[in-house]
């Protein structure tokens, strides 16, 4: 990857998109950090080595562009955020289905981010990082297939020919009888179902070791709402009688150690969050069974009102570092 030229300054979709992938990589390489010191599969530590190399890479070009824009570098996360002293808590399993999970949360950020960016330079990075978490999905799958632990999607029946839809009671979904589930609406429910079990892991493992009871508090609480959120999407699969999928070993181990700081805890579960208010969002578009319609709204602001309340926490203790922003005109409002 070629070192950023003399460009125009750059956009605020730039900066806001360069500062976000520099908090996400600062905060994943701390967890990789604590899994390679506590994994026991060869072929997953050889990943984990190949994947920090990467965001070593990545984040160093993106301390240039701050450099050469003369903008400060953020905080965001460092070694120290990571326990040195922890002992194992995530299965190698887990380790695996978070970074499948992370994986996709990063290269739909960003698509986001490469259709946001003007600077060819800038542009070409984010090309890139999109190649190389694609890159690593794909690792991770062949991992996961050749241990197998990877739980594919649902299978349907293939239909023999195209059909049109011609009654108003294919979006029927309360009284009367049901459509079954179409392919795409299974689709989102299975990825919906998966990323809540991952959720429901790390939240189980971070109250374990958390100390403050505020944070204990919060992760409890998230692990039952990930509980519940699982429960409504199986049933909806059960009653068609297709098979919930199930992870195998996603368990954590009895260690009391905190992994990471308090802090990169809090930021890791906003991040899965807020990735659960994109993904409910987009279910929400695509499903047109009225029962799902009315239900992703719902489950969307469990998770949006749950994440506010982490970034208050985080606010409260100091953390939550703040994003480039516009200059403040309004001289009666005060940011801090």
């Amino acid at each position: 990857m070629k070192e950023p030229q003399h460009q125009p300054g750059l956009t605020s979709s730039e900066m806001a998109a360069l500062w976000t992938q520099y908090a996400y990589n600062t905060a994943q390489k701390c967890f990789l950090i604590h899994f390679l010191a506590t994994v026991n599969d060869e072929d997953i530590h050889v990943f984990l080595v190949y994947a920090i190399k990467i965001i070593e890479n990545q984040t160093r070009i993106i301390i240039k562009f701050f450099n050469s824009e003369n903008l400060p570098i953020p905080i965001a996360f460092d070694d120290k955020d990571v326990n040195g002293k922890s002992t194992p808590l995530f299965s190698d399993s887990f380790i695996l289905y978070y970074l499948k999970y992370t994986t996709v949360i990063l290269m739909t950020a960003n698509s986001l981010s490469i259709s946001s960016v003007t600077r060819m330079d800038v542009s070409k990075f984010f090309l890139e990082v999109m190649s190389s978490a694609t890159d690593l999905h794909d690792r991770i799958r062949k991992i996961m297939l050749s241990k197998g632990i990877y739980i594919r999607p649902p299978y349907i029946t293939t239909p023999n020919k195209v059909d049109f839809i011609q009654k108003q009671n294919f979006l029927t979904g309360f009284l009367g009888k049901k459509r079954p589930l179409t392919a795409i609406e299974i689709s989102h429910i299975f990825h919906n179902l998966q990323s809540n079990m991952v959720s429901k892991t790390m939240m189980m493992a971070f109250a374990q070791t958390a100390y403050p009871k505020e944070i204990d508090h919060y992760f409890q609480r998230g692990k039952e709402i990930a509980k519940k959120h699982i429960d409504i999407f199986s049933e909806f699969l059960m009653k068609e009688d297709i098979p919930a999928p199930i992870p195998w070993d996603l368990h954590i181990n009895d260690s009391k150690i905190p992994p990471l700081s308090d802090k990169l805890m809090m930021f890791l579960v906003t991040l899965i969050s807020a990735s659960g208010v994109g993904n409910y969002g987009l279910a929400m578009a695509a499903s047109q069974r009225r029962d799902l319609g009315v239900i992703y709204p719902r489950l969307l602001g469990e998770v949006a009102i749950y994440a506010e309340d982490g970034a208050n926490i985080a606010i409260n203790n100091g953390w939550m570092e703040e994003p480039p922003h516009a200059t403040d005109n309004n001289t009666n409002y005060a940011l801090k």
